[in-house]
């Protein structure tokens, strides 16, 4: 099997460490890396005992399975147990899958004692106990390097240029700080020990361009963690600078007519509902100058927009994109929620979801000393400003949410992300994502992604002999 790979998994293919992390961002191909580098120990050391294993079986079967029934070339394998979860190559090595904590770890490390084993392969060990890695280390008792070394032997071949094969474990895990990972594999100085850090854009060639495009749209801390493998990002608050009293946060005033006004709505069903009322002034300048924040129906919450928007118009009405699914059934067709704010006297348009809406938040919120403060008359000001008490929820908001540890890998859903309400955050998100290109004139252009997608070189490397 002829295969190409990246200068990352070539660097990991070199290893010889008993203990190899490849540790970076999402999908940057270490899984793939992981299902190819067990192939090649079945085909290269005859009897060798593998163990592959993640948390959740059904996942691991989803992902690393799939792909090494795909790469093993046709023929080799002799038996395939999908009940018993293991197969055999035709020359006797054998592979076992293997659950590593669901339904419990007790049960996973109680099927893990008594193995013998050559090697072990955890794909995502961010998502498991550190007892399994430890428990797999005290399980590595094949003489892989004879085996290996017999297998040559027998074949004529030389010894390999990098050594014999070892007996070793390699892991895969999405940097998730400071964890028992980084405490293994960072902060202690083991030579047994080493790390390969992968980057997304490592893998570009292999991955769907819009894929690449929604994770370098991410806010600066996701997208350091998730696409750069940054283990020291995402640790604190979503937004660096907080609403500051006298500078963002300001007495209300009358919105002069001319001013474009536009509503955000993030729609709550077990959650509060939230409205914001926002006003842009010929500067450029924000103003958040009311807030509705409740729970309950929506033509009760429709009801109190309206009596809220009396004498207004708007440039438009954005809601959350999720109200747009077909819910409900009525008279033999199917409706969705937007419909029911549209009944309500309320007409919406489908928000942009964006998750870089976080980061021009944020961008809106810093305090330029270059530029004039529209109420102090003074150099030193944001650009986005909130009514004091009106919209003192989105206020409270902005200063408590928090990343989320370990839970930021959806990259569509800012609650997978954070802790702590982000309802009006999320309608203020809406805003932003749809008034951004509109106000381009006065602030730098969108950085050209596609520099960074450049072909990154690939050594062409022949494996397995097949």
């Amino acid at each position: 099997m002829h295969v190409e790979l990246t200068d990352k998994q070539s660097e990991a293919f070199r290893s010889r460490s008993r203990y190899l992390l490849l540790d970076g961002g999402m999908g940057s191909g270490k899984t793939w890396t992981m299902v190819l580098d067990a192939i090649r120990h079945m085909e290269e050391v005859p009897g060798i005992r593998i163990l592959f294993g993640r948390l959740d079986y059904q996942r691991l079967k989803r992902s690393a399975g799939a792909d090494f029934y795909q790469l093993i070339p046709r023929g080799r394998l002799h038996r395939r147990n999908d009940v018993d979860n293991w197969c055999e190559h035709v020359n006797g090595s054998q592979l076992f899958w293997q659950h590593l904590g669901t339904p419990s770890i007790e049960s996973a490390l109680g099927a893990i004692k008594g193995m013998t084993l050559g090697r072990a392969y955890i794909d995502q060990a961010d998502e498991c106990d550190a007892r399994i890695f430890d428990a797999l280390r005290l399980r590595l008792r094949q003489d892989v390097t004879a085996l290996h070394k017999a297998y040559l032997d027998s074949h004529g071949e030389p010894e390999p240029v990098f050594g014999y094969h070892v007996p070793g474990i390699w892991l895969n895990a999405n940097p998730e700080g400071h964890d028992w990972l980084y405490e293994r594999f960072f902060k202690q100085k083991d030579p047994q020990y080493q790390v390969v850090r992968f980057s997304m854009l490592d893998n570009a060639a292999n991955l769907p361009q819009e894929y690449i495009d929604d994770a370098m749209k991410l806010p600066p801390a996701l997208r350091s963690r998730y696409v750069f493998g940054n283990r020291d990002a995402l640790t604190g608050k979503v937004f660096e600078q907080p609403p500051l009293e006298g500078f963002h946060v300001i007495e209300p005033f009358e919105i002069p007519p001319e001013w474009p006004r536009w509503r955000a709505i993030d729609h709550g069903r077990r959650d509060p509902t939230c409205c914001l009322w926002i006003a842009q002034d010929p500067e450029g300048n924000h103003y958040v100058y009311d807030c509705l924040y409740q729970a309950g129906l929506i033509a009760h919450n429709a009801e109190e927009i309206l009596k809220r928007s009396y004498g207004e118009t708007y440039e438009d009405t954005l809601l959350d994109p999720s109200v747009f699914h077909l819910t409900s059934e009525r008279a033999g067709s199917y409706i969705s929620d937007a419909d029911l704010y549209e009944e309500a006297g309320l007409p919406v348009s489908r928000a942009d979801n964006d998750m870089s809406g976080i980061e021009r938040i944020g961008q809106l919120m810093l305090i330029d000393p270059g530029r004039k403060h529209p109420i102090l008359n003074k150099f030193g000001s944001p650009r986005l400003f909130f009514f004091r008490v009106l919209a003192h929820e989105l206020i409270e908001e902005i200063e408590r949410l928090k990343w989320k540890e370990g839970a930021a890998k959806q990259l569509k859903r800012l609650s997978a992300m954070t802790r702590g309400a982000d309802h009006a955050v999320d309608a203020l998100r809406y805003y932003v994502n749809a008034t951004w290109d509109w106000r381009r004139s006065e602030h730098e252009p969108e950085p050209d992604y596609d520099e960074l997608f450049l072909p990154r070189a690939h050594d062409a490397l022949s494996y397995l002999g097949a």
